[in-house]
């Protein structure tokens, strides 16, 4: 019979030890106690609505404490934003976050919020958003639509999700370059963007993307463009903005954040949890049937995101005339 060395005798002691004193994991702490809150700062209905409740049932089953998404509309999304960044840190009031966030503050705040001034969780996806009109309507290309724009200056209207989001500020951007006088309808999130183009409320729709591709599939709306850098892997016949020549590609962002100073055992939960209910099934069917992007970050990188972001809208903004008025 072989003799025990040293190594063994280590190993065996190790394993012992773990038994009687088990070694620190993540999310050992007695948290939650109580259901969870996620502001969400769009009507329900939208993509990131869904998203975020598709996150929540899960998370439910992981926390053993109900997860519950609350819609709070208002001030372009940021209304649930500074609420949960004005809560108590305790990890039971929560909020989908992204770049806009940060951009809505340069707006609508005399001192921006840093990145820092909150929890950041993770980012789960982004939204790559296309330009769309009526089907009946006598534009067939982006072009189309830009030339009618320039002969007709002010007639043409378009809908956003956001005032300054993202494909506010791709529309911007392209009026300038081609210098047409378009003009921006916001609304409080996509959901109620779609009937006003189908409506005849507005002429176009910049924003389209998620589960309101489906009116594409239906015929009721033509697609022209995609804002984002990449076509759409339903729809690879429309090209991006950049295709056209245009040097504009922006997506939407969207994760969770709390607010600052939250127990660091409660975040370790919090982004463990959220992490692993971002793989399972049911939420990656959502994304692939809506042609939305897995962009999953954890906390450290998604911070250094939301920076270099911040650092790239907040002149454009001010540019447009949109930053507060100090």
């Amino acid at each position: 019979m072989k003799r025990w060395s040293f190594k063994n005798f280590f190993l065996v002691c190790f394993i012992l030890l773990g038994l009687f004193y088990p070694f620190p994991t993540v999310g050992q702490v007695n948290y939650p106690t109580q259901p969870i809150k996620i502001l969400v700062g769009y009507p329900p209905g939208g993509n990131v609505d869904i998203g975020v409740r598709i996150l929540a049932e899960s998370a439910s089953k992981n926390f053993g404490q109900p997860v519950v998404v609350e819609n709070k509309p208002g001030g372009n999304s940021y209304l649930a934003f500074v609420t949960t960044m004005d809560s108590k840190p305790d990890g039971y009031t929560l909020c989908e976050t992204g770049s806009l966030k940060y951009d809505c503050s340069v707006m609508f705040d005399k001192v921006p919020r840093k990145v820092e001034d909150g929890s950041i969780i993770a980012c789960y996806f982004s939204i790559v958003h296309g330009v769309a009109v009526k089907a009946d309507a006598p534009w067939n290309t982006f072009k189309d639509l830009v030339e009618y724009a320039r002969a007709n200056p002010g007639k043409v209207t378009y809908s956003t999700p956001n005032a300054g989001g993202p494909t506010h500020l791709a529309m911007v951007m392209v009026g300038k370059k081609e210098k047409i006088n378009w003009k921006v309808v916001p609304y409080p999130g996509l959901a109620p963007c779609v009937p006003a183009v189908l409506g005849g409320h507005v002429t176009a729709i910049a924003g389209l993307a998620g589960v309101h591709l489906e009116q594409v599939r239906a015929g009721k709306l033509k697609l022209l463009t995609i804002t984002g850098g990449a076509r759409l892997p339903d729809f690879p016949d429309i090209p991006t903005l950049m295709d056209l020549g245009y040097d504009i590609a922006v997506s939407h962002d969207f994760g969770l954040a709390g607010p600052k100073g939250i127990d660091p055992l409660i975040l370790g939960k919090l982004r463990y949890v959220f992490a692993k209910v971002a793989k399972e099934e049911k939420f990656q069917d959502f994304l692939k049937s809506n042609n939305i992007p897995f962009t999953p970050m954890d906390a450290e990188k998604y911070i250094q995101y939301l920076k270099r972001n911040l650092e790239l809208h907040s002149p454009i903004i001010e540019e447009l005339g949109l930053a507060y008025k100090k």
